[in-house]
């Protein structure tokens, strides 16, 4: 379940008014949020798009800015903390991951030009694998940089 556009709107106060299954600003005529597909659309301005891109687009603000109101969203809305982390699968979306090949060692050496010494610890800490088909498979998620301080601490 992703974060709702109708929540946000509540929680921050902005003046929107209900018509059916729409939220329309009172503010910009344009702007309208579709409660049932969490969508907004300001036609005025040719936006369109998710709670995130809402945020930007209405406050005029930055990705991280964006990220800031984020958050403080999320801390005042126990319930959508769960949806921020349903929203993140932990496990793999291509299958199975075998260790990392010869085939996939060679490509990121020899194609690539990455360091061996890289490629191996990246293999041995699950972090790089194989598929079925000899692709390569960057087997993270949300710490790159943990492994990278790691990986900088055994060179």
């Amino acid at each position: 379940m992703a974060l709702q556009l109708a929540d946000y709107v509540s929680y921050a106060g902005l003046p929107f008014k209900h018509e059916g299954r729409y939220l329309r600003s009172q503010e910009h005529d344009s702007l309208i949020i579709d409660t049932r597909k969490n969508y907004f659309i300001w036609n005025s301005q040719g936006l369109a798009g998710n709670l995130s891109q809402f945020i930007k687009a209405y406050y005029g603000v930055s990705d991280r800015e964006m990220h800031f109101r984020l958050k403080a969203f999320t801390k005042t809305n126990p319930h959508q903390k769960a949806a921020v982390k349903a929203d993140y699968s932990t496990k793999s979306a291509v299958g199975p991951v075998a260790p990392l090949d010869a085939a996939g060692m060679a490509y990121l050496t020899q194609y690539r030009h990455l360091d061996p010494r890289l490629i191996t610890f990246a293999a041995e800490q699950g972090l790089l694998g194989s598929d079925g088909y000899h692709n390569v498979i960057f087997n993270w998620f949300d710490a790159p940089a943990l492994w990278w301080a790691k990986m900088c601490k055994a060179l």
